[in-house]
């Protein structure tokens, strides 16, 4: 059994889809605390939901979480982080070094798709030192260093780290370079031996995809629901928000924003998080009851979720914490939610925050003429 662990929904989300093109099967858990134990499927994909945690509780979600899964064998781990290295990175590492005993985890988190690269150990975007980006000012994770070294020594996590230029044979983390899609697979071929790795989703599809046994085509994918039966909920402040609203109208929804006067409930509808948010986690969680009742009334086929907290939020309100990875469509990835409960809806979207690009969005996904 391959494990692979995401620190948040959407880049779980990203990787699962993105091996599901690939013909790799598995099967995603959005809590780590619902994965059945004797569970078969050849591959796992399982949401640690610990970006925003602590170090030490980062390790210990890492080796909890693995210490679960043991009773089947284990054969690679694949720990997927963010590309430009945000969260508690170090302890995460540590915990996977720790569980596997590994001699050294390769480290690549270079995404050139979205324009993310490494050189010489230090991050860039669209060509622009880490630090000297937007990505300084995170409210969350400041990244005020380009250093992936030095952003893994200032966790404090007690784990050595060397470049792959110059690793040492007792540096537990090996950083990897990476700028193309090219080198992202040379890489892999480098390392697939390797029984544990972390990086960004391309690293982890290059890898899985040695390391699974077997592969069956992509898989045959039914017709999605058609956009009049969708419900989607947005709880970024990202402008890529605003740009999906302003497509979902166009495409003849209704959108409206929480806390807004309320307009007809009818699908396809749009529901945004107000634009002035004090505490996130208060409209998180409205959004949540709110998108919970509309499911209740209106009954979507389809539920596009953007924003990975409010992802999280609203799936374990409604009881969600397993799909099938289907496929990744434009800037989308799409899931099929498995079980008899007819009242759920039957398919997800969800759009990792690295993949911005305002363009062919939902028409990627739906027939406009639908």
């Amino acid at each position: 059994m391959i494990v692979c662990l995401a620190d948040d929904l959407t880049g779980l989300v990203e990787l699962a889809a993105q091996c599901a093109d690939r013909g790799i099967r598995g099967a995603a858990y959005f809590d780590a605390g619902r994965v059945p134990p004797g569970t078969t499927h050849p591959v796992l994909f399982v949401n640690l939901a610990c970006r925003d945690g602590k170090g030490p509780a980062a390790r210990r979600r890492v080796t909890d979480v693995i210490g679960a899964l043991a009773a089947k064998p284990i054969s690679h781990l694949y720990l997927k982080v963010d590309s430009v290295a945000r969260g508690p990175l170090a302890w995460m590492l540590r915990g996977v070094v720790d569980v596997t005993g590994t001699p050294s985890v390769p480290l690549l988190v270079a995404n050139p798709a979205t324009g993310r690269a490494t050189r010489r150990g230090r991050i860039f975007v669209n060509g622009t030192l880490l630090h000297r980006t937007a990505f300084a000012r995170d409210p969350l994770h400041a990244m005020t260093q380009s250093s992936l070294p030095d952003i893994l020594a200032g966790q404090k996590a007690r784990l050595s780290v060397a470049l792959a230029a110059d690793a040492q044979t007792s540096a537990r983390v090996i950083v990897l370079d990476g700028a193309s899609p090219g080198d992202v697979r040379r890489a892999a071929a480098a390392w697939s031996r390797s029984l544990a790795a972390a990086g960004a989703a391309p690293f982890g599809v290059e890898l899985i995809r040695r390391w699974v046994k077997t592969r069956g085509a992509p898989f045959a994918v039914p017709q999605p629901p058609p956009f009049d039966r969708v419900l989607a909920v947005v709880g970024t402040q990202h402008p890529a928000g605003d740009a999906l609203a302003a497509e979902f109208r166009a495409m003849g929804g209704a959108s409206v924003r929480l806390g807004a006067p309320p307009v007809a409930a009818a699908l396809p509808l749009l529901l945004q998080a107000p634009r002035r948010v004090t505490d996130p986690r208060e409209v998180r969680r409205a959004l949540a009851a709110t998108a919970c009742r509309l499911v209740s009334d209106l009954h979507p086929a389809g539920l596009m979720v953007i924003g990975g907290e409010t992802a999280q939020t609203l799936l374990a309100a409604l009881g969600i914490s397993t799909a099938r990875p289907v496929r990744s469509v434009g800037c989308f990835a799409e899931l099929a939610v498995q079980g008899n409960d007819k009242s759920l809806p039957r398919r997800l979207w969800f759009k990792p925050g690295s993949y911005h690009d305002p363009e062919a969005s939902l028409g990627a996904l739906f027939d406009r003429g639908r």
